[in-house]
């Protein structure tokens, strides 16, 4: 298995010369809170509304004449 390992980071590019060296860093996060039932709902409804958005009738959108 450590052959594998070493076939495989063997074949991995460096990173273009451009682009600066890494450095261990610390990630951001936000407050870690539980997943309850009711967040849980609030999340479900909340991404279902942003993806079930759907354009507006054109009927709604034309304007109105009057005979």
């Amino acid at each position: 298995m450590d052959s594998e390992i070493s076939a495989f980071q063997s074949s991995l590019v460096p990173p273009p010369a451009h682009l600066p060296a890494r450095s261990p860093g610390m990630m951001p996060a936000g407050e870690i809170v539980a997943w309850t039932p009711s967040r849980m709902l609030a999340a479900i409804g909340a991404w279902l509304m942003e993806e079930t958005q759907l354009p507006a009738p054109l009927a709604a959108t034309a304007p109105k004449h009057r005979a």
